[in-house]
């Protein structure tokens, strides 16, 4: 019952991103005031801790398409310093998909300290994993010139 509801979660979620003319919940809206604290939230608040909590329920699921949807819509919205551990984790998981998935989202944080893992992840025996990290070595490259 708790996988389906989190599907139809998810699905929800993303259907409201695709309509502008809903308002947005408070925790999605931008601000423009620049104030240090909104720019960088602090990882201890409720909702983090539950989006953190779920992330590592799903992350042990069987099914390597809950734990693709894992990194993708928790991992990838979170800060990097609360998804790094959990990423180092995922990178040894055995369904090349999860392993490409997460190296993505660590290419997505755009923070260089992740080159490690994708000149460790170059040599992966599955193909599409070995692109995933070519192509961030690649992104990154272009970012230090």
């Amino acid at each position: 019952m708790t996988d389906r509801f989190r599907l139809i979660y998810l699905k929800s979620t993303e259907l409201e991103k695709d309509c502008p003319d809903k308002k947005r919940p408070f925790y999605e809206e931008k601000s423009n005031r620049s104030s240090a604290s909104l720019k960088n939230p602090t990882p201890k608040s409720h909702i983090t801790r539950e989006i953190l909590r779920q992330a590592k329920a799903d992350l042990k699921h069987p099914d390597p398409k809950v734990r693709i949807l894992a990194v993708k819509f928790y991992l990838e919205q979170s800060h990097l310093s609360i998804a790094m551990p959990l990423l180092q984790e995922i990178l040894s998981d055995s369904d090349s998909g999860v392993r490409a998935e997460a190296l993505s989202t660590l290419i997505t944080f755009g923070n260089p300290i992740v080159s490690p893992f994708l000149k460790k992840h170059l040599r992966d025996p599955d193909p599409e994993v070995s692109m995933v990290a070519l192509r961030g070595m690649f992104q990154f490259k272009r970012r230090w010139i």
